[in-house]
């Protein structure tokens, strides 16, 4: 039964593809795999790691001014299709990934929020001049409280939301510092 879904996503997926304009489809294939390869990243390792792996070099060519609007807008399109409920990360990550690669600034967002029954909801969307790309719309966004934020070009690097000196004790990487030749605790 499951192979039969597979294959009836995969339909989709081609024929989705298939309708994308001629200059598009190898942009609709590069979507496709970056959502199932980030996906399956996510799956096996931490988002730390899987950050720095997206990690290119901004490009140095010239940037196509749609090109942001084609990339959100054709992982929205194949992204419920390959990954069911279409995690806000993934997609956000692939996009991220993708503009990037081809000389655009944007910037990540990973913002939480209580919600309902007080539980903790993270939501992940991408930002390029001002404007959100994937998403969400702004009365969404707003409700969540950012956390982080890596960004590219004219938008600030990763940064984390916590007052300058606020963790004394603590190096960039958020964890106490102890000196170089000394060895763990209980050891």
């Amino acid at each position: 039964m499951r192979v039969a879904g597979w294959a009836s996503r995969s339909r989709s997926v081609l024929r989705i593809v298939r309708q994308l304009p001629p200059t598009d489809r190898r942009l609709g294939i590069e979507v496709a795999v970056l959502l199932l390869g980030i996906r399956l990243l996510l799956f096996l390792l931490p988002l730390g790691t899987v950050r720095r792996l997206l990690a290119h070099p901004i490009a140095e060519r010239p940037a196509d001014p749609t090109y942001a609007d084609r990339v959100s807008r054709t992982t929205a399109a194949l992204a419920p299709h390959l990954l069911g409920n279409a995690p806000c990360l993934v997609q956000a990550l692939t996009v991220h990934a993708l503009l990037r690669r081809h000389g655009q600034p944007s910037s990540l967002h990973i913002g939480v929020r209580k919600g309902e029954r007080g539980r903790l909801e993270a939501h992940a969307w991408v930002e390029c001049e001002g404007s959100i790309l994937i998403g969400g719309p702004a009365a969404l966004v707003t409700r969540f409280q950012p956390l982080a934020r890596r960004g590219s070009g004219e938008c600030s690097p990763w940064t984390e939301r916590r007052r300058p000196g606020q963790y004394p004790d603590r190096g960039k990487t958020g964890s106490p510092q102890r000196p170089r030749n000394s060895s763990p605790p209980g050891r």
